[in-house]
């Protein structure tokens, strides 16, 4: 089994957040909500083994909570 981690927190809408895509599609996104507090998220990355996978951060919110946090993104196998 392959998963990925990361630790997310920040704004809950959909323009900012962490964004995992397998060969340029987005399988998986996570983001806060409307807080500093950070929680870990796990995904399975089984379905996409020998897949170019990438891990994207992004903000393109211009709200009050614009913002998003990301830390520790892990790979585990």
């Amino acid at each position: 089994m392959h998963y990925n981690t990361v630790i997310v927190g920040g704004g809950a809408g959909d323009g900012a957040g962490v964004e995992l895509q397998a060969n340029g599609q987005t399988v998986a996104r996570w983001h806060g909500d409307d807080s500093e507090r950070m929680r870990w998220v796990t995904h399975d990355l089984t379905p996409y083994v020998g897949r170019t996978l990438r891990v994207i951060v992004s903000d393109q919110s211009e709200g009050a909570w614009g913002h998003v946090l990301a830390d520790h993104v892990v790979l585990l196998r």
